[in-house]
């Protein structure tokens, strides 16, 4: 996992560094988990972790905790980065970012906002908008009384005093790949 250590944000960061441990180590017992924390949330800072797990050569999942809207990023910053990304890939990491929990109308980084707001771009957030990382998305399970899965819908709560959801949509740096061609994006 992924995660920035500087102060402003140290503490609420932990809180997604530690759900992506405890998801991890329920779907994978035994795995070895590592974690990695980045400088800041800087392009540089980011890409500093990726270079130390591809240098280490032992992982073969790597899950980013941290994203910003792209407009938060130059179109530089993402293409050095999408690069690091498709190295891991060729090294046999795959490489997992969150969508987001702003859902499609994330507030703007830096804009001090933050939550859904229909008022806002529709915008994907980076890396999870990269071809080289699997995006993942929260969902809400409804089981029934044996723990049968009903239906799961994706993670929402617009409409709320909290309007949080699952990001995605199209990314304004990277063409739809191929294989999500017909797949109603």
């Amino acid at each position: 996992a992924l995660g920035p250590p500087s102060a402003a944000s140290q503490t609420s960061y932990l809180t997604n560094t530690t759900i992506s441990v405890e998801w991890v180590s329920s779907i994978a017992p035994g795995a070895a988990i590592k974690i990695y924390a980045a400088a800041d949330m800087s392009v540089p800072g980011l890409m500093a972790a990726c270079t130390q797990i591809l240098n280490d050569g032992t992982a073969s999942v790597a899950l980013c905790t941290i994203g910003y809207t792209e407009d938060y990023y130059t179109l530089s910053q993402v293409q050095s980065a999408s690069q690091t990304f498709a190295q891991m890939g060729a090294a046999g990491i795959t490489m997992i970012a969150g969508t987001g929990n702003q859902g499609s109308n994330p507030a703007p980084s830096g804009s001090g906002g933050s939550g859904y707001n229909a008022t806002y771009p529709l915008q994907v957030e980076y890396p999870a908008s990269d071809p080289n990382v699997v995006a993942v998305g929260g969902t809400s399970l409804v089981l029934d009384a044996n723990w049968n899965a009903q239906y799961e819908t994706t993670w929402s709560q617009i409409g709320t005093s909290d309007p949080l959801a699952s990001g995605g949509g199209v990314s304004k740096y990277f063409q739809q790949p191929s294989w999500q061609q017909g797949a109603g994006v």
